[in-house]
């Protein structure tokens, strides 16, 4: 095997093994450049996205029948959607809050 058939090989090799790595920068770049455009300092935006997780989280855990959006902007929480009953409206911010 001559030396260029060898480096070609061992590139296409590596090229295989990084496909994962493609859509971890993108998303990364694209964290990135939504975080350098809010104006929130970056401690607050990541403490939101945080806050925003565990609100769908606990969303998850007893109120399938709801279809309730959470939105964080200075630590503070949105609520949007639609519950069944006004009793699990209640029980949904309730929940929320003890956040």
């Amino acid at each position: 095997m001559t030396r260029n058939t060898l480096t070609l090989a061992v590139l296409l090799a590596a090229a295989f093994l990084q496909q994962g790595c493609a859509p971890l920068a993108v998303t990364a770049a694209a964290g990135g450049a939504m975080m350098a455009s809010d104006r929130r300092p970056p401690g607050i935006y990541i403490e939101d996205e945080n806050i925003e997780w565990r609100v769908f989280a606990r969303l998850r855990e007893g109120f399938q029948d709801s279809h309730v959006n959470a939105t964080s902007y200075n630590r503070r929480v949105l609520l949007t959607g639609e519950a069944p009953t006004a009793e699990m409206k209640k029980q949904v911010e309730d929940a929320v809050r003890g956040l």
